[in-house]
């Protein structure tokens, strides 16, 4: 009986989806990825992500939302949601004109892996 206690409890916790994780990201991601999901249900051909980069003492987000977006307007934002830095678009819009150099890639925070 203990057995089959222990067995079901293992179960049901490893199926848990584990909510308490800590998001790496600001809150105002997490509203761009949830409309990116609802408006895509059907992931475009590369995977879309949100990549932390160190800019100028900074700790700045992007969200790319991955191939088949050729005219994206690409936002830096801060850990307020602030945007700091704007490339891309239809005009080729370019704010940080030394991001290329400046600009420190850290890490992937999030990718879409459906």
């Amino acid at each position: 009986m203990y057995r089959s206690f222990l067995f079901i409890f293992i179960l049901m916790a490893s199926a848990c989806d584990d909510d308490n994780k800590t998001q790496d990201y600001p809150d105002c991601l997490r509203n761009t990825i949830d409309n990116y999901i609802i408006n895509y249900p059907k992931p475009i051909s590369q995977n879309a992500t949100i990549s932390k980069y160190s800019y100028k003492g900074q700790v700045l987000f992007i969200f790319d939302p991955g191939s088949g977006f050729a005219d994206w307007l690409f936002s830096a934002v801060d850990k307020a949601c602030q945007s700091v830095c704007e490339f891309g678009g239809i005009a080729g819009v370019q704010t940080c004109n030394d991001w290329e150099t400046e600009a420190k890639f850290i890490k992937i925070v999030w990718q879409d892996n459906r």
